[in-house]
This record gives C-alpha cells, sequence and structure tokens, in this order.
C-alpha cells in the first residue's frame, strides 16, 4: 500500500502539480487562461492538489473547435487545470510505466528518441534488409484518419490496468471514459 501511496503522491503531491503546471506555461503564458492560473499559481495548485486527494476534483468539458489551415481538423481542448493534472499523471505515471513495455525501436514522443535517432534507426533496417533480402520489398506509410478517437478503448484500459499502479489505472480509466464519451 505505501509503493501506491508513494506513487500517487508523485502524481497528484504539490510538487508534481507545481511542476506541471510549468511545463504547461512554456509558449503559452500569454493566453488568458494560462495566465490566470500562472498568476495565481501557488492557490491553484493546492486548490487542485485537495481536489485530487479529497475525490472531489471533476474534469470541465472540453472545447471544441474546427481549424482549416493547413488542413480542416477538429480540435478538442481542455482547460489549464485539466491540462496540470493530465501532464502530471502523463510525466509521472504513464508515461515511465508504459514506455518500458515498447519495442526498443519505438521512437515516438520518446526522451531522447528524436528523428537522428529514427532516421538511423531506419537507415540500419534498410540496410538489414537490403543484405537478407536484396532490392526485393517495400515500404508502408500512412496515416490513419480517426485513429485516436476510433480506437477500442477497452483495449487502452487493459494496458492500463496492465502496466500502471491500480489506483492510477482506475483514475485514468475514469477520465478517459468522460473524454470519450464527450467526444
Amino acid at each position: 500500500m505505501e509503493t501506491n501511496n508513494n506513487q500517487l503522491a508523485d502524481v497528484i503531491g504539490f510538487d508534481a502539480l507545481y511542476e506541471s503546471m510549468q511545463k504547461c506555461c512554456r509558449g503559452v503564458r500569454w493566453k488568458e487562461s494560462t495566465l490566470y492560473f500562472y498568476l495565481h499559481a501557488i492557490e491553484r495548485t493546492m486548490q487542485l492538489e485537495e481536489q485530487l486527494k479529497n475525490g472531489t476534483y471533476k474534469q470541465r468539458k472540453p472545447q471544441k473547435f474546427t481549424i482549416t489551415s493547413p488542413k480542416r481538423r477538429e480540435i478538442v481542448s481542455i482547460g489549464f487545470r485539466d491540462r496540470v493534472y493530465q501532464r502530471s499523471l502523463n510525466d509521472n505515471a504513464i508515461y515511465p510505466a508504459m514506455t518500458r513495455s515498447l519495442i526498443w525501436d519505438n521512437a515516438a514522443c520518446q526522451k531522447g528518441k528524436g528523428t537522428d535517432y529514427a532516421r538511423n534507426r531506419l537507415k540500419e533496417m534498410m540496410r538489414h534488409h537490403y543484405r537478407k533480402h536484396g532490392t526485393e520489398g517495400y515500404v508502408l506509410q500512412c496515416d490513419i484518419k480517426g485513429y485516436y478517437p476510433s480506437m477500442s478503448h477497452e483495449v487502452v484500459k487493459a494496458k492500463f490496468r496492465k502496466h500502471l499502479d491500480p489506483e492510477i489505472a482506475r483514475s485514468e480509466e475514469r477520465r478517459v471514459g468522460k473524454e470519450c464519451r464527450s467526444r
């Protein structure tokens, strides 16, 4: 039980939330909602911590809008306060637990694995393929439209249950469920 409480404290403790708030402010401090939270950072972070600890935290309704440039896309934007909690949850629990189960070559959104890493791994894999098969082969490049909104949320929840601390997995399942219903 102590491990559970320690890991949960790493996500919803004041220090974790305050650090997440600072990261969320980068590049958007000029926005009104960001600036309001930032100007009252200690008070807002303490309120958020208290709500998370006593179970009264409720995610606010996301804003939905459409952008048309460079291409038409539906955007779902969450409030700054909710972004702070999600950032802490991701940085302190989800990312460390979930990335351990990924194959080494997966470079998507991983620390220390940027475009140079991905490009070098691709070159190495292509060299390996050429040595084994010559010029016979293909590369599939695709973008799956609507992947996240249409994916099976039960599969995601099962992965969370498998890799995350039980209390954090339950918290994330509730959040993902509400987010999916609002889309």
